[in-house]
């Protein structure tokens, strides 16, 4: 990600002006106080001024390169952050980690089951699973 997508990323995700400040120092960015805005800040390298508004949809009022982002302009900036993350999640079986499997054998379920012929395949497939769980268990344990 380029510093310049960074700065934006930090500023477009802030709640408010101290947020933003706080992110940018932890991530080295340098800014200074701009002369001609109230609160404002200019960060140094990059064509980049921000300052607070009243508003709860845009708390940072941001321009770069001289245009001012309003809120349609953050969210598609972030929407297409999100489409370029990629992030690989391996599945997590009952076993390792630690959590029980909850059976669905219960009476409401019983007459679900019954009035959907799909459920009855699931349930079957549950229990068939349940006994393979078992035995395996049991294997292991002798």
């Amino acid at each position: 990600m380029s510093e310049l997508n960074l700065i934006k990323t930090v500023l477009f995700n802030a709640a408010n002006l101290n947020e933003a400040l706080t992110k940018l120092t932890e991530l080295g960015i340098q800014y200074r106080a701009c002369s001609f805005t109230d609160n404002g800040y200019h960060i140094t390298g990059h064509d980049v001024t921000f300052w607070p508004t009243q508003s709860v949809r845009c708390p940072l009022a941001v321009c770069i390169n001289g245009n001012l982002f309003d809120y349609d302009d953050r969210r598609s900036f972030l929407a297409g952050q999100c489409e370029t993350v990629e992030t690989l999640v391996t599945a997590a079986s009952p076993e390792t980690t630690g959590q029980r499997l909850v059976s669905f054998e219960t009476p409401a379920f019983n007459r679900i089951v019954k009035s959907y012929p799909k459920l009855e395949q699931l349930r079957a497939t549950l229990r068939i699973e349940r006994r393979l769980k078992r035995s395996l268990a049991k294997g292991l344990s002798s």
